[in-house]
């Protein structure tokens, strides 16, 4: 059978593909599909996770084998999961993240299960609508909090100190 998805990027702007890919094929062929799709170069980390109608993360299908690594739910391997496998019904949801660090958000629906049309290589962007942002764009969501070390008052100590002590061994 032919999956009909539609991904919405979480953006300012409208933007979205509508891919078409066979259900025998695997979450790794929709991964690299969506990324050519929006113009990213495929280099980062990603994971799709199964989600409710209200858009909740549930079970992961990662890049990487982590059958028995995860505490709760059930993980499954991009590469070894195939489409029909998971995607059962019309409206079946998925969260796709990409890239950990930029976290870019992509929501994922199953608009359509149908035959496929012979002739047609498969995966397909069936409809691309609206200019996606360049992939490296995007300010990371992860802030770390840091001590100037200029900034220190007195009576603090500096953390190397204690290696300028190392000198008086030698």
């Amino acid at each position: 059978m032919l999956y009909t998805f539609r991904i919405v990027l979480d953006c300012e702007e409208d933007v979205f593909r509508d891919i078409q890919i066979q259900g025998n094929q695997n979450f790794i062929d929709l991964h690299k599909t969506i990324q050519n799709a929006f113009g990213f170069d495929n280099s980062q980390i990603a994971s799709f996770y199964l989600s409710d109608g209200d858009w909740n993360k549930g079970d992961e299908i990662s890049m990487m084998d982590m059958a028995g690594e995860q505490g709760e739910g059930t993980s499954y391997s991009m590469t070894d999961t195939s489409i029909e496998s998971l995607a059962e019904t019309d409206g079946q949801k998925l969260i796709y993240v990409s890239d950990f660090l930029l976290m870019w958000c992509f929501f994922v629906e199953l608009v359509k299960i149908s035959e496929p049309i012979k002739g047609f290589v498969y995966p397909n962007v069936a409809l691309s609508i609206g200019n996606a942002p360049d992939q490296y764009s995007k300010d990371g969501d992860i802030e770390f909090e840091t001590d100037a070390v200029e900034g220190k008052t007195d009576g603090e100590q500096d953390i190397f100190d204690d290696f300028n002590d190392f000198d008086d061994y030698q």
